[in-house]
């Protein structure tokens, strides 16, 4: 906005204010009730507008496109509408206040604007229809057409980043969320000094680790797995805290070291089970933090197996796993009996395809295939 209105670039800034967050409604997180008040600040002129009234959209919309076409400058639209759903499929909505929805369902924008064109009912139900008609047909076809081949990912790459920008979004993949929602983003963070990164596994570590983490004066980065949310297991009574760079050994063994995060607990339980059938015995660290990380008890397992693997659900090149890697070969070089292994997603964004994105992700076989390949 600033840009905007320094250069008086001939843009219409149109926010649909669905009077909701991801979760919270819009009127408890603003100090100020409309963004249309922000404008004030970038002196660009700025309307709120029905939102669910075409004709009233089309009117504002129309008089900004004008005075920015006469050199006028950028305008802001402040659309005032309503989100009918949860913000995603897994979205219950239940944070909405009793009768707001109908009330809302009242306004509906394809109403307002059949009444205003005296449309009939029966003219409503028919277009209506067959606007339905188009619509299962499309996804009729879409439902029939094969899943996209394992090799058109590295397309993907290119196609994603023509003119685009990442960003670290809600952390961990899984449940078909694409790009925009499943990055793993401790490693990014890591490379900060100063920050504290904490990644829980299981409940109990939620609790432990989020009140040590507002107990501490320092900034500490809190990532949560979002398919680890309905995970469910014991919390101790009382006030639980957990230490700060002081790593979990989910589970003891002889031969190998296994040093993953977050989602990797639960396919590296099941690879040591059925590892343990062969004679071969894992040692399951989480390490819990990744700044600061306790390099110490990982040392100690690897002195005991002499054998390391890492499994990360991030792309390989400059994980968090490369840099246990690189300082046990700096302090524990003498304690390794075998090559490193490293266990990670393949080199791509993630896909909305599911079938693609289980491609991409490590798992159960990966593991295994990985302490196989172990001398």
């Amino acid at each position: 906005m600033i840009l905007a209105e320094v250069w008086k670039l001939p843009v219409v800034l149109v926010c649909e204010n669905n009077l909701c967050g991801e979760y919270t409604p819009f009127a408890q997180t603003s100090p100020v009730p409309h963004v249309a008040d922000r404008a004030a600040a970038y002196d660009i002129p700025a309307e709120i507008v029905d939102g669910q009234d075409a004709d009233e959209m089309f009117r504002a919309i129309r008089g900004a496109v004008r005075r920015a076409r006469r050199g006028g400058g950028p305008s802001l639209i402040e659309a005032k509408t309503y989100r009918f759903v949860g913000h995603s499929r897994t979205d219950p909505a239940t944070y909405r206040p009793p009768g707001e929805l109908e009330k809302w369902r009242q306004r509906d924008p394809i109403q307002i604007l059949a009444s205003r064109l005296q449309m009939s009912e029966s003219e409503l139900k028919e277009r209506a229809d067959r606007t339905r008609a188009k619509e299962e047909s499309a996804l009729q076809w879409a439902m029939e057409q094969p899943e996209p081949p394992v090799e058109s990912l590295r397309e993907g790459i290119r196609r994603a980043s023509e003119g685009a920008a990442g960003h670290p979004g809600r952390q961990g993949a899984g449940g078909g969320f694409a790009a925009q929602h499943s990055q793993c983003a401790e490693t990014l963070f890591m490379h900060y000094a100063g920050l504290k990164v904490a990644a829980p596994e299981t409940p109990a570590d939620v609790l432990g680790l989020l009140k040590t983490a507002i107990r501490d004066d320092n900034p500490v980065i809190f990532l949560e797995h979002k398919m680890l949310y309905n995970l469910k297991g014991d919390v101790p009574d009382g006030e639980h805290l957990v230490p700060f760079g002081k790593a979990r050994i989910a589970r003891e063994g002889r031969d190998v070291t296994i040093v993953l995060s977050h989602k990797m607990l639960g396919p590296a339980s099941d690879a040591a089970q059925r590892l343990d059938a062969e004679g071969i015995s894992c040692e399951i660290i989480d390490p819990r933090m990744f700044a600061p990380l306790d390099l110490e008890t990982i040392g100690r397992s690897l002195e005991k197996t002499g054998r390391l693997v890492t499994a990360e659900e991030a792309v390989r090149p400059c994980g968090w796993g490369a840099e246990i890697v690189s300082r046990m070969c700096e302090e524990g070089f003498c304690w390794l009996d075998a090559p490193v292994r490293r266990v990670t997603m393949g080199e791509s964004i993630i896909p909305f395809s599911q079938s693609l994105e289980d491609a991409l992700m490590p798992g159960v076989e990966d593991m295994i295939a990985a302490v196989h390949a172990l001398p």
